[in-house]
């Protein structure tokens, strides 16, 4: 499983606008996870509303919450119905 240090990530304009809402309470419900083989250059991250290059739509797993404020969310990558190989 991949993850990244806070160091190394960027929240958009859009993602710290719902982080203001789920702080002021509302719940976030996650109905969709794609994979990209896009890039796109740090200085663009922040005004991003998409992944460039859209490859497919991933199937998502049961959310696991930690207990302590956080959960994990498992996406599944499968070649099923794939015509053409691709690097995330």
């Amino acid at each position: 499983m991949a993850v990244w240090p806070a160091s190394q990530t960027v929240l958009t304009k859009k993602g710290l606008e719902l982080k203001a809402k789920l702080q002021g309470g509302a719940q976030m419900v996650f109905t969709k996870a794609i994979s990209s083989t896009g890039t796109t250059t740090a200085s663009n991250l922040t005004d991003l509303t998409a992944v460039t290059s859209p490859k497919q739509t991933l199937l998502l797993g049961n959310a696991i919450q930690d207990g302590g404020g956080k959960a994990t969310l498992p996406v599944t990558v499968v070649n099923r119905g794939l015509t053409q190989s691709y690097t995330l």
